[in-house]
Parts: C-alpha cells; sequence; structure tokens
C-alpha cells in the first residue's frame, strides 16, 4: 500500500538470515520499497551485527553506493572495544548516517563503558543512534548516557508495556527518541503521541522481518492528525539525519 505523504523507514535490514526460510536480500528490500512508495530507507547489512561488524559496514556501504533509496547505517559492537581502538573515518563524516547498536542480540548492557567510550567518539560526528530498548530498565539506563549529549538517540524494539518507561524516560531527555515497528497493539502509536508529542516519534517497520505494509497501515488508520503523521513518517527522521542526505 502507499499513503499520499513521504515516507522515510528508519529501521530496515539486508544480508545473510539466521533461519534459512527467511529471505533478508538486498533485492526484496528493493522491492518492497519501490512497491510501497519508500521514498528513502535507512539501512544495514546484518553481517554487522551477527557476525563481524567492520565487514558488516563494509558491505552497507557497498549496497548503498549508488542507490540514494538507501542511507547507510553503521553498526559498531562494544565487545572488545578497547580504550585504544578508534572508530573509522567512514563513521565519523563518511558515508554512514547513523549508528545503530544491539544489545540483545549480542548480550551486554547499555550502561557498559565500552558503549559511553563509543558514544564519545561519535559524538563530534553527530549522528543518530538507534538502539534496542525492547526490556524492563534498557530505556532507563539509556537515559544517564544521553544526558548532556547533543547525540539523538531513537529508542527501537519498545512494545506496549515499555511505553510507561519510554515516555518517562523521553520526558527528561528530549533528545530521545522512539521508531514505531513495534508499537502494534491497537491504540500504542496514539498513547506514545499523547504523553511525549509527535515530535519525537519516527516511522520504521523492520522490513523485511516484518511488514512494510502491515506498519504503512498502522499509521493509515492512526487516529492521529495528519500533521502528526507527515512528522513521524519522514520530517522528524529527516530532521536528524545529518543534512547531507
Amino acid at each position: 500500500m502507499k499513503l499520499e505523504m513521504e515516507v522515510i523507514d528508519s529501521n530496515t535490514f539486508f544480508g545473510p538470515s539466521p533461519s534459512p526460510a527467511t529471505d533478508l536480500s538486498l533485492d526484496l528490500l528493493g522491492q518492497a520499497i519501490q512497491k510501497h512508495g519508500i521514498s528513502r530507507a535507512c539501512t544495514l547489512s546484518t553481517v554487522g551485527f551477527l557476525h563481524n561488524w567492520v565487514e558488516g559496514n563494509a558491505a552497507t556501504a557497498a549496497a548503498c553506493e549508488g542507490k540514494p533509496e538507501l542511507i547507510p547505517v553503521a553498526t559498531i559492537d562494544p565487545r572488545g572495544f578497547f580504550p585504544s581502538t578508534r572508530i573509522p573515518d567512514s563513521l565519523s563524516g563518511g558515508c554512514f548516517k547513523m549508528v545503530r547498536f544491539f544489545p540483545d542480540e549480542q548480550d551486554w548492557p547499555i550502561n557498559y563503558a565500552p558503549f559511553t567510550a563509543i558514544l564519545d567518539q561519535l559524538e563530534p560526528a553527530g549522528l543518530p543512534v538507534m538502539i534496542s530498548a525492547a526490556r524492563p530498565g534498557q530505556a532507563t539506563a539509556l537515559l544517564e548516557s544521553a544526558k548532556g549529549r547533543a547525540t539523538r538517540f531513537v529508542l527501537t524494539g519498545t512494545p506496549y508495556e515499555g511505553i510507561a518507561e519510554a515516555a518517562a524516560v523521553m520526558r527528561k531527555a528530549d533528545n530521545i527518541f522512539i521508531e514505531t515497528h513495534s508499537l502494534v497493539a491497537c491504540g500504542a502509536l496514539e498513547l506514545i503521541v499523547k504523553e511525549i508529542g509527535s515530535d519525537r516519534v519516527v516511522f520504521g517497520s523492520g522490513c523485511p522481518t516484518a511488514s512494510l505494509a502491515g506498519a504503512l497501515r498502522q499509521m493509515q488508520f492512526a487516529d492521529l492528525p495528519d500533521a502528526d503523521k507527515q512528522k513521524i513518517l519522514s520530517e522528524n527522521i529527516e530532521r536528524i539525519l545529518p543534512r547531507q542526505v
């Protein structure tokens, strides 16, 4: 389905899948983007968080080259990130426009010293950071890391049961945003907008592991004014991505 509004998807993937039955190919992602009228999609290779972040970032950069509809997203695995480690130049002014972290998949806590060290290095680049906050306490832990930083953080994976925590954290830090793909329960999207407004909610689908059509349908039928929908669908993420995108 297509909405009569610009849509920027902040949350997509491509690459090898842990399940042979699941197709996460770049071609499938491209077909979904074209079919549903997505103007741009933030994306990264699964290699980056499942296997090796350096190799994954290289795969992401290569896949996005020459494709203006794809916005390359980097990832870094804090495990093994020593005090002497320096992030590559490509993450501090290069092709990447966002950095994403996967604490659940990689089994590390958000209040984790190597993660803080990475944030310190990333901050001058001005890249937004997306991080999973699916379990109780994760959004609260991020609050400490976010305080005093110009970096914009985007919570992802927040279930309906986590909205109260997310809203409480977001009220204390105006540089924390939330992504929509897990807010699938009836009324969840409307609830987060009621609590913190529409200016810090960004659209994401989780495609192709989740349905892009379903995510768009949720937006279409949400009980929200069109102006709020447009902020969520494109304006908010466009505001926090680097200007050169």
